[in-house]
Order: structure tokens, then C-alpha cells, then sequence
């Protein structure tokens, strides 16, 4: 009996260690990887949500924008809409697995204020 005993050991040990889940990514962990030195993030009282504005062409700016999206998981869809969003389109917004995402584009000089949340 002992050794039956001892052959679910390893078993449970592996089960275990499957079902434990990735740490979630949070607002915190995206502002930390992608703006140390809060340059262009602010990241809002309860750590939840970041507020970015971003300036095309400001190639700093870039950067900033460009891993905001790849650390919350964005799908490309959602630089995309970025991209073509016009100062006529008003307030956009999109949504993906734990985040939503608002933004808007004011025109060249003005860049594009964005508001990114843990949901």
C-alpha cells in the first residue's frame, strides 16, 4: 500500500504545478516595463489604469506606445484602429482579454490622448 501511496505523490506534485496560472499582467508591471522613469505614463492612484498621451513621431513616444500595446496583450487590430482614427471619429474604444482601451486623436500637433484600464 505504502507504494501505490508514493506513486500519486509525483502525480498531485505535477498536477499542481500545471494549474497554477501566469501571473495576470497589471497596470503596474505595463508602466514599469515600458516607462521606468514615468516619462509618459501616469499611472492612476489605484494602479489600475494608465493615462498616455501619445505623439507620433516623437520617436521616444513610440517606443512607449509600441510595448503599452505588446505587454497588455493588445491584438494588432487595436494599433490599427489607432492608426486610422481621424479627429472627427471622436472617442474610440476597443477591448481585449483584462483590458479596455480608450482613446482619441486630436489632430497632428496634438497627438493622442489614450486611457488604458485593467477591466
Amino acid at each position: 500500500m505504502k507504494l501505490r501511496a508514493m506513486a500519486f505523490v509525483p502525480a498531485l506534485i505535477l498536477l499542481a504545478a500545471c494549474s497554477s496560472e501566469p501571473d495576470r499582467v497589471t497596470a503596474v508591471s505595463v508602466a514599469e516595463q515600458c516607462d521606468p522613469e514615468s516619462t509618459y505614463f501616469d499611472l492612476s492612484e489605484d494602479e489600475k489604469s494608465i493615462e498616455f498621451h501619445f505623439r507620433p513621431g516623437t520617436e521616444s513616444s513610440e517606443v512607449a506606445y509600441t510595448c503599452l500595446l505588446e505587454k497588455s496583450g493588445a491584438p494588432s487590430s487595436v494599433d490599427y484602429r489607432i492608426m486610422e482614427t481621424r479627429p472627427i471619429d471622436g472617442t474610440q474604444t476597443a477591448e481585449w482579454e483584462g483590458w479596455e482601451l480608450y482613446w482619441r486623436y486630436e489632430g497632428k500637433g496634438d497627438g493622442t490622448p489614450m486611457h488604458l484600464s485593467e477591466v
